[in-house]
């Protein structure tokens, strides 16, 4: 049987796919916000004008190098030290919960607060628990699964689901731009994605538990 085939089947994989599409999605329209904020911090910084572009490409090159500077960093130190920690104590299944948390914080201050310096500060955590948390927790979901699921099934969630999270945020962010919503209605569009990721991190959680009782 094919990857798709066994995840469309499977209530548990159908909620991974879920849960990977969703976080990309919440992951990358807040990509969209930060992007924004640092194209508008550029231009109250180097000015305005097309005698300027270069000039505050250059600087938001120098922002987002920056950025992703702090969250590499910071992803290896969760990585390295609290990874292990968090697995210990709030297991498999309460990991999960961490990263969707850590959004619905990001995403409410930034639909109150769309200032860039706190922004850039808390999406500088998501990242890096997406990075090191997160990817720890996706992986080990699979660990009560078949060797057929590890490599059909997951393969297909990797790819098809990851992406199809991304192209959703291109069509989220056409939609909003066109009606010419602000940053903090990008927030609260977040926020409610959010709201359906805690949904279904939980389905999740209780078939994990399942598994991991039949085990």
């Amino acid at each position: 049987e094919g990857g798709f085939g066994l995840v469309v089947r499977n209530r548990y994989l159908l909620l991974i796919a879920f849960h990977v599409l969703l976080l990309n999605l919440v992951n990358t329209v807040g990509e969209f916000i930060l992007g924004s904020l640092f194209a508008q911090h550029a231009l109250d910084v180097v000015g305005a004008g097309d005698a300027l572009r270069e000039a505050r490409g250059e600087y938001i090159r120098t922002l987002y190098g920056a950025f992703f500077g702090w969250v590499n960093l910071v992803g290896l130190l969760i990585q390295a030290f609290l990874v292990s920690r968090f697995m210990k104590y709030l297991g498999v299944r309460g990991s999960l919960f961490v990263g969707p948390v850590i959004s619905l914080i990001t995403y409410g201050v930034s639909a109150v607060q769309p200032a860039l310096n706190a922004v850039r500060e808390m999406k500088v955590g998501e990242n890096a628990v997406d990075y090191s948390l997160n990817n720890t927790v996706r992986q080990a979901l699979f660990l009560p699964t078949s060797r057929e699921v590890k490599y059909k099934a997951k393969a297909a969630i990797d790819t098809f689901f990851a992406r199809t999270g991304d192209a959703l945020q291109a069509l989220v962010v056409f939609v909003g731009t066109q009606l010419a919503l602000a940053i903090p209605a990008f927030a609260i569009i977040n926020v409610a994605i959010v709201g359906v990721w805690l949904a279904v991190v939980g389905g999740i959680a209780r078939e994990h538990k399942k598994r991991s009782t039949e085990t």
